[in-house]
């Protein structure tokens, strides 16, 4: 049995196409791409809050670079995060 050129170079691409992309997946992130460290920040305020209230709690947090993120109803939970570099 003899193996057709082609069929040969064909192989011969497919897997070090397939050993280049495993090797992508192993080192992860490329160079300059750093990891974002992500900071949390809850607080409880009375549900429902005094529109003033929670209005100027939005805009301090805001100022801060928080982002509100999720709200828990029933325990007037506000979730909120901001990302470091």
């Amino acid at each position: 049995m003899t193996i057709q050129p082609r069929t040969f170079i064909r192989s011969i691409v497919g897997v070090v196409s397939l050993m280049a992309l495993c090797l992508a997946f192993a080192l992860g992130t490329s160079a300059g791409q750093t990891a974002k460290t992500v900071q949390y920040r809850t607080i409880t305020m009375p549900f429902p809050p005094a529109t003033a209230l929670l209005q100027s709690k939005l805009e301090e947090f805001g100022a801060e670079g928080w982002e509100l993120v999720f709200v828990i109803q029933q325990s007037g939970t506000l979730i909120f995060k901001r990302s470091q570099s």
